[in-house]
């Protein structure tokens, strides 16, 4: 499995919350992230084959991107907040059910 900087997993995230299909500027948009930096997370997620350029006709614009099939199945794993499932194991005594008094 590919490591995604924050960045690249908020614009997974909100790839996967948009049914897969979003363009650059509603990633920028919804994120907060700037243009520049949500092409370079898009340019990351191509390269490790999670997301792809959608096919558009040159001139009208910027193009889609779409999650891959990989990026479909693996996607919502990768994309999880850290956070939230680090704070959940925090709860438990890790010397529970080893002996340890």
């Amino acid at each position: 499995m590919p490591l995604l900087a924050p960045q690249h997993k908020l614009v997974l995230r909100h790839l996967l919350s948009r049914n897969g299909t979003a363009l650059p500027s509603e990633l920028s948009t919804l994120t907060g992230l700037e243009l520049e930096d949500v092409l370079n997370a898009l340019d990351h997620l191509h390269r490790t084959d999670l997301a792809a350029p959608m096919p558009h006709t040159p001139g009208l614009g910027e193009g889609p991107w779409s999650l891959t099939s990989h990026g479909q199945q693996v996607g919502p794993s990768l994309a999880k907040d850290e956070m939230t499932s680090a704070g959940e194991t925090e709860d438990t005594d890790p010397a529970e059910g080893w002996g340890f008094p």
